[in-house]
């Protein structure tokens, strides 16, 4: 049985893939990675991609996992590509969705503007609530590092054209075709610039994971890594 590792978003937590993990199961050897200061994972640091790199490699290293299938929704597909640029040979293949790579201060001043708690609060207590089951008590803790991060991923992007360049497995790039926040153009820059990249565009599937059926997403998962 294959092992395959599953990476959630920014602001996300591993309980958002728990059900994914579940209908996965019975296909490959399934494990989840919990970036730290999300959900229940502690950290007293701030956040980055190259930190996340580290947790994810951290895990990989406790499973003592070899070249595993990883999938990445948004962020996590940005975190797994910028590992196995860095470390060539750590996954066998690569399957994001949804993942934003049009980093620049523009995009990342529009993203983190967002983030803020008290904006939130006041104007989507719904969001908030679910951020807080998340999260807990760190929740605005969480979308101040995040904006933080996301401030410092537009003054210097980690994934470059360079990187891309040194990413050798096959890589599938899924994306919604109603997803307002990941547009086809960057998805295509990143499908590009990796050596054996493949764009999949999704109808009707938008941004947000908990708007994807899980049932589809595994689908797919199976059918591209069978």
């Amino acid at each position: 049985m294959k092992q395959l590792l599953l990476l959630h978003g920014a602001l996300g937590a591993g309980q958002q893939l728990s059900d994914l993990k579940d209908q996965l199961s019975s296909t490959f050897q399934v494990a989840i990675c919990e970036f730290e200061g999300h959900g229940a994972t502690a950290s007293n640091t701030s956040f980055s991609i190259q930190r996340f790199v580290a947790n994810t490699q951290d895990l990989l290293n406790q499973l003592a996992w070899k070249q595993p299938l990883v999938f990445g929704y948004s962020m996590g597909g940005y975190v797994a590509l910028k590992l196995e640029s860095e470390q060539p040979g750590t996954f066998e293949q690569i399957l994001t969705l949804g993942t934003k790579f049009n980093w620049n201060e523009a995009s990342a001043q529009k993203e983190s503007k967002m983030l803020n708690p008290a904006v939130i609060l006041e104007k989507v207590p719904k969001y908030a609530s679910y951020l807080e089951q998340l999260h807990g008590e760190n929740w605005k803790e969480v979308l101040t590092k995040t904006a933080s991060m996301m401030l410092e991923m537009g003054q210097n992007p980690p994934l470059t054209n360079d990187a891309l360049a040194r990413i050798a497995i096959d890589v599938h790039f899924m994306r919604g075709e109603k997803d307002v926040m990941v547009d086809l153009d960057e998805t295509l820059w990143a499908a590009k610039g990796v050596q054996h990249g493949k764009l999949i565009e999704i109808p009707e599937w938008q941004h947000p994971i908990d708007r994807i059926p899980v049932t589809e997403l595994a689908a797919h998962i199976q059918k591209l890594y069978k």
